[in-house]
């Protein structure tokens, strides 16, 4: 190898070396950057409610009056420790419980993670934490779970409240204990190596993959019952009649019950 070649090779290592960051930064005293802090500015919950409330637009935003809105958030088991919330978030406002739920509602409404952060000034990672603790607030909620009606009583206070919403001559929501529909979740079209048949999980009407979710509600559109009730190919009468018959479906089981007794109650799609 010549002198020229060993020169030009040393020069080319010579340059990769000074260009390694621990390299630059011991010998021209260059630091690296850390990510500055930034302070958030936390929506202010007070005024946000009476602006909504002045211009009308509360319900709107939230699917429900404000003084609903109060209510749920007692009712929630949400904490939060505002001494740590500061030290956590720079020096920023604490996020308040009624945040936590106004963040909750607003995303599971259909609002992107990133918009409802932006909204009420939090950061990706606090919005995050908000979803969370709502979720786990509402899923460990007694007086939010989904209770089927289990005795006569029950049925006939859901059939009375059907009757009083039914304008119709003669009655026509007479009998009715609960009002089913079908929801097809979207999902990733599964693989052979995971399912039996893949088709039966394609929906023919939405014209996608997903899984049928049966919902029950009562007159003032309570949920009594919730499930996920077949492969998107199902439609809802079938994924119904199969309730029964599922192992984590045994509430449904009221509703197959009255749909045989003599009273004339039923389910109406």
């Amino acid at each position: 190898m010549d002198s020229s070649s060993s020169s030009s090779s040393s020069s080319s290592s010579d340059d990769e070396l000074f260009t390694l960051p621990p390299v630059r930064a011991m010998l021209f005293g260059e630091q690296q950057k850390r990510s500055r802090k930034v302070r958030y500015r936390r929506i202010d919950w007070d005024e946000h409610v009476a602006e909504k409330l002045a211009t009308n637009t509360f319900h709107t935003r939230y699917r429900m009056t404000y003084t609903t809105f109060q209510r749920l958030v007692d009712m929630l088991d949400i904490t939060v420790d505002e001494k740590q919330s500061k030290r956590s978030t720079g020096g920023n406002t604490p996020i308040k419980k009624e945040l936590v739920v106004a963040g909750g509602i607003r995303y599971l409404a259909g609002g992107s993670r990133n918009d409802v952060a932006d909204i009420l000034g939090v950061s990706d990672t606090s919005m995050t934490a908000i979803i969370d603790k709502f979720l786990s607030a509402v899923l460990s909620c007694e007086q939010l779970k989904i209770k089927a009606p289990t005795t006569t009583d029950e049925l006939r206070q859901v059939d009375n409240g059907f009757r009083r919403i039914s304008t119709a001559p003669g009655g026509v929501m007479n009998g009715c204990v609960g009002a089913l529909d079908g929801w097809v979740v979207t999902i990733v079209k599964p693989r052979l190596s995971e399912v039996e048949n893949v088709m039966d999980y394609r929906s023919g009407h939405y014209q996608c993959y997903g899984l049928v979710v049966l919902a029950i509600s009562d007159s003032r559109l309570k949920f009594t019952y919730c499930s996920v009730a077949g492969t998107g190919r199902t439609n809802d009468v079938r994924a119904f009649r199969r309730l029964p018959t599922h192992p984590c479906c045994s509430n449904s089981c009221i509703f197959e019950k009255v749909l045989r007794t003599p009273t004339g109650m039923e389910v109406m799609e």
